[in-house]
């Protein structure tokens, strides 16, 4: 499914971030045009209809995932230079830049011990992962968090900014 060229990439030590962002924009980009082009193919005859659903549907789980992996990145990569000392940060940004994670492994790795909340619930939606007590729990950290964070006076404005974006 993903070029040799462009797995070859992924699959190499990346010294530069700006490499790896683009590598990750260019695999999600070809991600998404390979789910534009599966929907777009037409259904043939003879039992067909179920795989070119399964690959369909593969391709979408992929692209979201990639998608979740490289907000985690952009996330996680600014507290390197706030903590470049931190060699467990370092390792877990640089096993990012190996190749793609599943959805649970993003959230057992990443968003819960590095207590990345909107990640959480991204990671909670892309999974479809029904669990109303655990939803409210990362709502209510949300929630508690931009109150905390700014003046009474404008914190209003400042919750309704930080919730409107989440859906």
């Amino acid at each position: 499914m993903c070029p040799a060229y462009l797995w070859a990439h992924l699959q190499r030590e990346l010294r530069m971030l700006d490499k790896y962002q683009l590598l990750w924009r260019f695999y999600i980009e070809y991600l998404t045009l390979a789910v534009g082009n599966a929907k777009s193919h037409p259904v043939l005859a003879g039992g067909k209809h179920e795989s070119a659903i399964a690959f369909l549907t593969d391709l979408k789980e992929k692209l979201e995932v990639s998608q979740v992996q490289l907000e985690i990145f952009h996330v996680l990569s600014p507290r390197l230079q706030l903590q470049p000392s931190d060699s467990d940060l370092w390792e877990k940004v640089e096993l990012l830049e190996r190749g793609l994670f599943s959805i649970t492994e993003l959230y057992q790795v990443y968003a819960d011990p590095h207590d990345l909340l909107t990640i959480k619930l991204l990671a909670l939606c892309v999974s479809q992962h029904q669990d109303e007590a655990l939803v409210k729990d990362i709502w209510d950290c949300i929630l508690h968090e931009a109150v905390q964070s700014v003046p009474s006076a404008g914190a209003l404005d400042h919750i309704q900014g930080t919730i409107v974006p989440l859906g």
